[in-house]
């Protein structure tokens, strides 16, 4: 820099002209480099997170459910039914009258979550809440069977009928239904007999994932006889699993009779009759756990596999 005198104090100075100076190709080519390595880290890392959350938010409605489930167990000495053997209008039991989750009249018609026995316990909104991570097409079409449950299903014979004590069959299935779910009583060890859990339906002959409103027990106990119904494994055919395990790690979230949620990882999936099933597997749905009845079933550990 020079500097040009103007009188005894003041001087005049020229700054030299400054030259930009740009980046070189390879050192672009290293900057994109640089960022591409980040985001290859960081993206599956916003990933997990971001289903970390949707986790988190699928744990807290299977709280709510479960909780809901208990009050109304407070007020009516009983878990709440899984549905009813009566239906109105000549109707089928098993696409209309009153579910856990709702009521409809026929099976054109829409469910009325308002009228499911837990509305008044399920907090202000009323409502079962959707997992964010169930993308299931509802059952029987958009008015289907199983609409409005938010991608969960409740242990039907374990928990919410007498199945497990009078038997299920065709000559007493009405009865089986009609007199509610069991008493808390009655469930031998509530911190590992399942309530509620994430599910889905595979659609026959597809790979279309629906949602279901049941969970399904590894053993049938259909006409199984009243005597056998303690084992773990009764008298009859194996069954296909209705749990779903959409959640990191191939994890389900299971809602337990005492009130507390944890997750399941994927143990097997069958087809009926109990081959392996990759579809299913594919599709992670299954169960978890031993292969037998004892997480779905009211009875205590010790009873043995078969009587």
């Amino acid at each position: 820099m020079r500097c040009k005198k103007q009188s005894v104090r003041e001087y005049t100075c020229i700054q030299p002209a400054k030259t930009k100076r740009c980046f070189t190709l390879i050192e672009l080519l290293v900057v994109i480099g640089i960022i591409g390595i980040l985001a290859g880290v960081l993206i599956p890392t916003l990933m997990v997170t971001k289903n970390k959350a949707r986790e988190s938010l699928c744990v807290n409605n299977l709280k709510q459910l479960a909780l809901a489930n208990i009050l109304y167990h407070t007020t009516y000495k009983q878990f709440v039914g899984f549905r009813n053997g009566t239906h109105p209008n000549g109707g089928t039991a098993w696409n209309s009258g009153q579910w856990w989750f709702g009521y409809r009249e026929t099976s054109s018609d829409n469910w009325d979550i308002s009228r499911s026995p837990l509305f008044p316990f399920l907090g202000k909104q009323g409502k079962i809440l959707d997992c964010p991570q169930a993308k299931l097409e509802p059952m029987e079409g958009g008015t289907g069977m199983n609409g409005g449950i938010g991608g969960y299903g409740y242990n039907s014979y374990g928990v919410g009928s007498q199945a497990y004590f009078i038997g299920y069959s065709s000559d007493n299935q009405t009865e089986c239904w009609d007199k509610g779910g069991l008493k808390a009583s009655q469930i031998a060890n509530p911190s590992s007999t399942v309530m509620f859990a994430d599910t889905a339906n595979l659609k026959w002959g597809t790979t279309t994932l629906q949602a279901k409103a049941e969970i399904t027990s590894p053993y049938s106990i259909y006409n199984v006889p009243v005597d056998k119904l303690k084992c773990k494994k009764p008298a009859g055919s194996q069954m296909y699993g209705t749990i779903h395990f959409r959640h990191v790690g191939d994890t389900a979230n299971i809602a337990w009779v005492d009130g507390h949620v944890s997750g399941k990882q994927l143990s097997f999936s069958w087809a009926w009759g109990g081959a392996d099933d990759q579809t299913r597997k594919d599709l992670k749905l299954g169960m978890f756990g031993e292969k037998d009845n004892s997480a779905v079933d009211p009875w205590g550990d010790d009873i043995p596999d078969t009587l």
